[in-house]
């Protein structure tokens, strides 16, 4: 099943707002319903050719599964709330169901943990998903000839127009792990990805950074897509956008288009994807009830009765994460308006 659109002009058109499908649920097996529900989301792939049975790349799904899980070793897909990994569901596949549900092994007898926002997350140097590495080509290690005080200059010289639609004009610095999560990027180490001495240990660098048209800059901080390896009819692993939003126009005109070369480096655009996919974690910590939540920065953490986390600590958490979203909003807003 290829994945991966033809890079074909842009043209004037209309574009219709479809009939949407309500979003696919993945559950956590260790909730009783209706209060299982971990994440849910929007219906860009399609099953068919003709795009009538509307579903979700199970990959990315997965990928975002482990993710809020804190990233473990060993972790499944199914339709069944069975533990067995006998289940499991293929990932090169479209999910068209209602409802699947994610396990991962765990022997404790309670709940596996799930890691509330991207502050509490650590990234899982050395143990990043094979198809990720193997989205990165030799184009991609961002091998600069010249290398000034002068970032943008630099990024300019480097990729010239958006990663995305190739347009010249209209284009801005677009940070992949936004500014305002520094301590974040201090905190996990990210420097040994930094490419070159400039910025030292700082996600101002241009491993973390990249050209996008300036609608798509605010789209990509808004969280409305994400950047993430999917296959091509060749069965290589690209980096392409994948719509979030539900947008009938970003579906028409970005969906599944692969990143220009050269482009980020893997690691800042996995760790991106992570930033975006824990604000739809909401539902889950907002339902009322006490979580198993796996918590590395705080050392008070509201911890209730057998390690839950209260409902109104996770809500607190809910909040975190929101928060960052909508600052990195508004530096966009108002870096536009000067």
């Amino acid at each position: 099943m290829s994945l991966i659109r033809d890079n074909e002009t842009e043209t004037e058109t209309t574009i219709e707002p479809k009939l949407s499908r309500d979003p696919i649920r993945i559950c956590h097996p260790d909730y009783e319903p209706p209060l299982d529900v971990l994440l849910m989301f929007n219906t860009p792939d399609s099953q068919d050719t003709e795009g009538i049975q509307k579903g979700v790349n199970a990959q990315v799904v997965f990928d975002a599964c482990n993710i809020v899980a804190g990233n473990p070793a060993t972790s499944w897909l199914s339709i069944s709330r069975s533990s067995s990994s006998d289940n499991a569901i293929k990932l090169d596949t479209v999910l068209i169901g209602e409802q699947y549900f994610f396990h991962v092994l765990n022997d404790s007898g309670k709940p596996y943990k799930i890691v509330p926002t991207f502050q509490e997350w650590r990234y899982p140097h050395g143990r990043l998903p094979t198809h990720w590495a193997q989205a990165v080509s030799d184009t991609s290690r961002n091998t600069i000839s010249t290398i000034t005080n002068d970032i943008g200059a630099t990024l300019q010289n480097r990729d010239l127009r958006c990663r995305i639609t190739n347009r010249y004009e209209g284009t801005n610095i677009s940070y992949i792990v936004p500014q305002r999560e520094n301590a974040w990027w201090k905190r996990n180490s990210m420097l040994r990805y930094n490419n070159n001495d400039i910025s030292r240990n700082t996600s101002n660098n241009l491993a973390n950074t990249m050209l996008l048209r300036s609608d798509l800059h605010a789209a990509f901080d808004a969280s409305k897509f994400v950047i993430v390896p999917k296959q091509s009819k060749d069965k290589n692993w690209w980096f392409a956008v994948h719509v979030t939003n539900g947008s009938s126009e970003h579906e028409y005109y970005i969906h599944n288009r692969a990143l220009k070369t050269p482009h980020p480096r893997v690691e800042s655009l996995y760790a991106r994807f992570a930033w975006s996919v824990f604000t739809y974690l909401a539902p889950f910590l907002t339902a009322g009830k006490p979580r198993m939540l796996s918590v590395s920065t705080s050392e008070e953490n509201g911890s209730a009765t057998e390690g839950f986390v209260t409902a109104k600590e996770c809500e607190r958490y809910v909040q975190s994460s929101l928060g960052a979203l909508h600052d990195c909003r508004a530096r966009w807003t108002e870096k536009k308006a000067a």
